[in-house]
């Protein structure tokens, strides 16, 4: 039945379900019906004037005497009943048509009624719940046509709604929902190839102009030479970093989540390793108390709070702090990065997580901000189960908060 419409199937399934109930309806009629014509028939007429009949002889009763006439007319009402036939039969001697061959040939009668009637209503049922089940599914139908209109391009194009609270329309309510859903995806897949084309053609094209000034010089001296050396490799260095980070955004499935992390020393090797750029940028790391101890892969954890930090770090003032805390809540553990650097407007901070998007592009050049790192954060956190938020104000500081199961 794979092949077979919907309608077609709802309308089988009904049909045998309808004749299943006709036919057991029908035979409990017929069954029932051969219990009452019996070869023994007995009748109250009136109040105690009372008819037998059977395959031997008629018997006619009362309590008084009065009624003999009643019973007498009412007896010839009965002769009169029977088959005409067989007042010849019995004249001719050649056949004798008994009280219980009356009674065969009337539930055969019946029966054979019944069958007839009951496939007439069978037949009508089935037409009934074919047209029924048509009209039933017209909304579907028309659900399904508007579907087909929608592509790529229109995805923003909601389906209209009916106004009926039903499967329907929780279904195109679902679907609406979906379109949305989608449409976010496809939008943010244009701006990720956007922004990664920007960004991958920005360090060759600056590649390309110190070469081409090179060329146009008729004798370029060594220092020229150089200069344009260390503008490729700058610049070099900066793609390596961009396709490391769009590596790692993409490619973590087979790595293994069974190291068992600990915090509290994670955080301190990465402020170890953080302290030349907050000396060189006179940023103050405080490391307040820290616990907690979770499952996952120590690689990618150590590089996502690193991120967080360096962040801290890069996007401070002088004389500013970063201070990072973490500590157990129940069946979490909660780690707090706080900085009270420039901060970051509040109409930014819901696309800060989102692939090459910088608040403010220029300085994050020239930091060598690839626009990838919280990106990359925020897809590791996911992958350990956790989640990540973050707090701001501008030009008072950030808090981002990451909360760990204490088992992946």
């Amino acid at each position: 039945m794979r092949y077979i419409k919907l309608r077609t199937k709802i309308t089988l399934i009904s049909a045998i379900i309808l004749i299943v109930l006709a036919c057991t309806l029908t035979l409990i009629s017929v069954k029932s019906a051969k219990k009452t014509y019996t070869n023994e028939f007995e009748m109250s007429i009136s109040d105690g004037l009372s008819f037998k009949l059977n395959d031997k002889k008629i018997e006619l009763g009362s309590k008084g005497s009065s009624n003999l006439g009643d019973i007498l007319d009412f007896a010839g009402e009965v002769v009169k009943s029977l088959d005409k036939d067989s007042s010849d039969l019995t004249k001719s001697d050649s056949k004798k048509i008994s009280v219980n061959q009356i009674f065969n040939n009337a539930s055969n009668e019946f029966t054979k009624n019944s069958i007839i009637i009951m496939s007439a209503l069978v037949i009508l049922g089935i037409v009934i719940i074919y047209k029924s089940v048509g009209y039933a599914l017209k909304p579907v139908r028309q659900l399904s046509k508007s579907m087909e209109t929608i592509n790529a391009n229109n995805l923003c194009q909601k389906l209209e709604e009916p106004t009926s609270q039903d499967e329907i329309g929780s279904l195109t309510n679902s679907f609406n929902h979906l379109l949305g859903r989608l449409n976010e995806t496809f939008e943010s897949q244009k701006n990720f190839t956007a922004n990664a084309a920007h960004e991958l053609k920005t360090p060759l094209a600056t590649m390309k102009a110190g070469i081409q000034v090179l060329e146009m010089e008729e004798s370029p001296s060594i220092e020229e030479y150089k200069e344009t050396v260390e503008v490729a490799k700058a610049n070099t260095e900066r793609l390596i970093h961009i396709v490391e980070d769009l590596t790692n955004l993409t490619k973590q499935e087979n790595l293994h989540f069974t190291d068992s992390i600990d915090l509290a020393d994670t955080i301190e090797d990465c402020l170890k390793e953080l302290e030349p750029i907050s000396k060189q940028r006179n940023v103050t790391l405080q490391e307040g108390d820290c616990e907690g101890v979770i499952l996952g892969n120590q690689t990618l954890i150590s590089r996502a709070l690193f991120n967080l930090l360096e962040n801290a770090v890069k996007y401070n003032r002088d004389n500013g702090y970063v201070y990072v805390t973490s500590k157990k809540e129940g069946d979490q553990i909660k780690v707090v990065i706080e900085d009270n650097g420039i901060g970051i407007p509040k109409e930014a901070l819901p696309q800060i997580f989102e692939p090459f998007y910088r608040v403010d592009k220029s300085r994050s050049r020239e930091i060598g901000d690839s626009g990838l790192g919280l990106a990359l954060v925020r897809n590791i956190i996911e992958k350990h189960h956790g989640t990540i938020s973050v707090r701001s104000c501008l030009g008072q500081g950030t808090t981002f908060e990451v909360v760990f199961n204490k088992e992946v």
